[in-house]
């Protein structure tokens, strides 16, 4: 289970694939996480990762927050 957490709301960069919340909190997970906008790359470095496909839930969250909308902390799965 991935927390997306507030702290990581308040810290987080919008439009940025390495520092957006989501990103922060697939980091407590995996060593290397990018994330984009359908999809997102985990592993444990820049040249050793798999692709995951995100949840639709999460990519609206994820659209939602780069827009500047309020979001709230949230939980999801790959």
């Amino acid at each position: 289970m991935v927390k997306v957490r507030e702290e990581d709301i308040r810290i987080g960069t919008r439009k940025n694939c390495y520092t957006c919340p989501v990103a922060r909190a697939l980091q407590r997970h995996y060593d290397y996480a990018e994330v984009l906008q359908e999809t997102c790359y985990l592993g444990v470095s820049y040249d050793d990762y798999d692709l995951y496909e995100l949840p639709k839930d999460v990519t609206d969250w994820i659209n939602a927050y780069d827009r500047g909308e309020p979001v709230k902390p949230f939980e999801f799965t790959l």
